[in-house]
């Protein structure tokens, strides 16, 4: 089964509870304070991570796709002399987004239709946001393409035996990624530099280094 490219729009058409045309469409409008827990352990365990990272980083240039209410978002603001670029689609996200980071670049868009300019950007981040991309590979080329020789991606999946074990429903909108499939894939664009876990497994971060 190949879990980096699923029509995940046509699931949400055939799912009467979110009545949307595809997944960007549902998230345009979605309440993500309703299910969204950041305070949750595994995800402070992530930030801590993530923070780490970062400060062995100096980017000229960031780019963040998915920022939601900005939980790595005030991370990545710390670079106060960096360009920051943030982009998401729910208009919930983008007030919250624009009232906590008013001097920033942010734009309302689908992070897979978002114009990438080549070799533009020193750090992107996509946190949570790949479970949502009907075409991984896609937008993992782009993310390549866009970033300037050396540039660091940190990104993260939910593994498929995580979904298998945990969730009861169908993740019409999002959906467990192989760790394989992934890896194997993202090794043909990246380095793979460090790779977290969280203790209930549900968050699995990659610090990746473009390839040339």
């Amino acid at each position: 089964m190949n879990t980096l490219n699923v029509n995940l729009d046509q699931r949400v058409r055939t799912a009467p509870r979110y009545k949307s045309k595809s997944v960007a469409d549902y998230f345009v409008g979605s309440k993500l304070q309703a299910w969204w827990k950041p305070t949750e352990e595994h995800y402070n365990q992530q930030t801590r991570t993530i923070e780490k990272w970062l400060k062995k980083l100096n980017p000229e240039s960031i780019l963040e796709l998915g920022p939601g209410f900005g939980r790595i978002s005030e991370l990545l603001d710390g670079f106060s002399d960096s360009e920051f670029t943030l982009v998401d689609i729910n208009k919930q996200a983008l007030r919250v987004l624009k009232k906590k980071f008013p001097h920033r670049h942010i734009v309302k868009e689908e992070a897979s239709k978002f114009s990438f300019e080549k070799n533009k950007y020193n750090l992107i981040v996509a946190i949570e946001l790949l479970v949502h991309i009907p075409d991984i590979e896609d937008l993992v080329e782009k993310v390549q393409n866009s970033l300037t020789k050396d540039g660091i991606f940190i990104t993260s999946i939910t593994p498929d035996t995580w979904y298998a074990e945990n969730w009861r429903g169908i993740p019409v909108t999002h959906r467990g990624i192989n760790e394989k499939e992934f890896e194997d894939l993202i090794s043909s664009y990246f380095s793979i530099v460090e790779v977290n876990r969280s203790d209930n497994n549900q968050l699995v971060t990659y610090l990746l280094e473009k390839k040339e």
